[in-house]
């Protein structure tokens, strides 16, 4: 136990130690000047948004009259006390810190548990052994937490303030809880996550196999716990009017601000009478591959989870580098599945490449005039391109996997 504890506790340290420092050397207003960028913030996630949505509100005016608010009433109350009291940004910095590590813990406690579960299974099993996570409970519960708490991509979403911690901090709950056992607060963390970004809902697949729940009573209780989160945020407002800005807003990409996805560049060249239908055959990509994963890995229901978190991150209409950071955090708990991988480290390269150029492509584009708005959505495409090819790698060694596995086991038998 102490060697479990021992990463996680020494990256805690170096998480806090880094967060005084980069405190201590920049203020918290020039931070969160520099990480809001538009690889780390986009229009969904941005709180500079909901500050002044709360600013409208405090004068009397329904902050979704306009078109700059795409996020939920109750992230209004949550940011509320930061703009009443008028708070220094260093002090909503701390609170994403806090969250940062939350999850982290979350994480360790959700490696733990899934250590236990795979040791179970070993010993029950009297058949062929295949790759596990067994054996592993020493070491890897820390370096998970210690993954998260040192990425990149978490440390700038952190001093971002990017809105997009809450969604990763719920689909976290989501696996920690489903690994307990605990249907209630596991379909509740996904409604919040789906609340908040709405492309969670795919998670409810996996989800329902870790409960060994029914699938209808998963989004039975589902759809109960989004329409009383629904129902609190009419109460709050007191119209429907942030359905449309928080949810129609995404899945028709209204704000074509540039970011790091796909459809901005795509929908801001199209033709209108033809958007509807490329609507369609983008938003179709988030959202399909959830059966077929569904029907296909019922043996694989952590790495259908990590699958779907990364089908989200690559075709969801306003993605950041927060929402890459549950992605990467989660990969050491499939990883015994595909050792073998073939473009694990070409992905890794690439996404290193694509960290550095993005910000110079867009200082070519908007600063320099050296550059267009194609340098920019290039490297976006490349990024896709590496996450698609990782994504069919892994998943085509699980199922050569599961081939060898059952020709193995029927010739036992």
């Amino acid at each position: 136990m102490v060697l479990k504890s021992w990463g996680f506790q020494n990256a805690i340290l170096i998480r806090i130690g880094l967060f005084v420092g980069l405190v201590s050397l920049l203020n918290a207003n020039q931070l969160s000047t520099f990480f809001s960028r538009r690889e780390f913030v986009t229009p969904i996630t941005d709180p500079k948004r909901i500050f002044e949505a709360l600013f409208i509100h405090s004068i009397g005016r329904n902050p979704y009259e306009g078109d700059s608010l795409h996020q939920p009433p109750l992230l209004l109350l949550l940011f509320s006390p930061f703009y009443q009291f008028n708070f220094n940004p260093i002090f909503l910095q701390s609170f994403n810190l806090f969250i940062d590590l939350l999850i982290a813990r979350l994480l360790y406690l959700s490696s733990i548990l899934l250590v236990q579960r795979e040791e179970r299974k070993r010993d029950d099993r009297s058949t062929v052994e295949r790759r596990s996570l067994a054996g592993k409970g020493t070491w890897l519960p820390g370096f998970v937490a210690s993954i998260y708490l040192l990425n990149p991509f978490t440390i700038t979403s952190c001093f971002s303030n990017s809105t997009i911690i809450f969604s990763n901090l719920f689909i976290v709950s989501a696996l920690y809880f489903s690994l307990k056992g605990n249907a209630s607060f596991s379909i509740f963390s996904i409604s919040m996550a789906s609340y908040l970004s709405l492309y969670p809902i795919t998670l409810l697949f996996p989800i329902s196999i870790i409960l060994r729940r029914n699938i209808l009573f998963t989004f039975t209780l589902f759809f109960l716990f989004l329409g009383g989160l629904f129902g609190i945020s009419w109460t709050l407002m007191g119209s429907w009017d942030f359905v449309k800005d928080s949810y129609w807003t995404v899945l028709t990409v209204e704000d074509l601000t540039p970011n790091i996805g796909l459809f901005w560049y795509f929908f801001t060249e199209v033709f209108k009478h033809f958007r509807p239908f490329y609507l369609f055959a983008y938003q179709f990509h988030s959202f399909i591959y959830a059966i077929p994963l569904y029907l296909r890995f019922r043996d694989h229901p952590i790495f259908m989870f990590w699958v779907n978190v990364a089908i989200i991150t690559t075709f969801k209409s306003y993605p950041s580098y927060g929402d890459l950071a549950i992605q990467i955090a989660i990969i050491p708990l499939v990883s015994h599945k595909f050792v073998s991988t073939k473009y694990g480290y070409m992905a890794g390269i690439v996404a290193a490449f694509v960290m550095a150029l993005a910000p110079i492509f867009w200082w070519m584009w908007i600063y320099s005039g050296t550059g267009n708005a194609n340098f920019y959505y290039a490297i976006n495409l490349v990024f896709t391109f590496a996450q698609v090819l990782f994504i069919t790698d892994i998943a085509s060694i699980v199922l050569k996997d599961d081939h060898l596995y059952k020709k193995k086991l029927k010739e036992k038998n």
